[in-house]
């Protein structure tokens, strides 16, 4: 197959951008978040790949995938295959995301409490929402940013960081290459002045494993 165009709608960092390619070939270069990674991205997804970002793009207002994202011209020959793999990606998206519904289910049925049952209940503490727990930490990463004085770039990882994600979700996500993310990660430990993750959540707050396991079999 040879690329002859790609015409970015709307992916990553680029917006109704178009790029030609020419016969033999063709190198893309640049500095650190210049978008090499964004359209190394962009042509896997359209290609051969469902990435996250991609899947959440599908969800735009109904769009297509030719409409959310953009077009990658072809030569004339390979057009029906093209058009045949984007087919394929769309069934296979439309899918996932069906399923990977979470929030569907709720409770069908309820006890009934009298008020003479109701007295004598332990009053128990509500746990807090996944929503609740994710805007107390947005909101104490933003407080650390402003103090240690990290870029918005670093803000951001630093979130991802304090969601227990990993350095290779965080270069998908952010859709930065592998080495970028590694160096934000590493300001952002000498910027802080620590050296381990459990330390990164200390400072954020951040529930370790075992007592958000604890937590949720008392909620139970």
């Amino acid at each position: 197959m040879k690329l002859l165009e790609l015409h970015i709608d709307g992916f990553g960092k680029f917006h109704d951008q178009t790029f030609v390619f020419h016969d033999g070939i063709n190198v893309i270069y640049g500095k650190n978040e210049a978008g090499k990674s964004t359209l190394h991205t962009f042509i896997r997804s359209m290609l051969f790949g469902i990435e996250r970002g991609v899947r959440q793009i599908f969800m735009l207002l109904g769009r297509d995938t030719s409409q959310a994202l953009g077009s990658i011209g072809v030569a004339p020959a390979n057009i029906e295959v093209v058009t045949s793999t984007l087919a394929v990606i769309s069934i296979v998206a439309a899918t996932m995301i069906f399923m990977s519904e979470k929030e569907l289910s709720s409770n069908w049925g309820a006890v009934p409490v009298t008020p003479e049952t109701q007295s004598s209940l332990p009053a128990e503490p509500r746990s807090k929402t996944p929503a609740e727990k994710k805007h107390e930490l947005a909101t104490r990463v933003a407080t650390v940013a402003r103090e240690y004085k990290l870029s918005t770039r670093e803000e951001e990882v630093l979130l991802l960081l304090g969601q227990r994600k990993t350095v290779g979700i965080i270069e998908r996500e952010l859709f930065i290459a592998n080495g970028t993310a590694k160096a934000h990660v590493r300001h952002i430990y000498q910027k802080l002045d620590i050296h381990t993750r459990q330390e990164l959540f200390d400072m954020l707050g951040v529930e370790t494993e075992h007592e958000s396991n604890k937590q949720s079999s008392t909620s139970l």
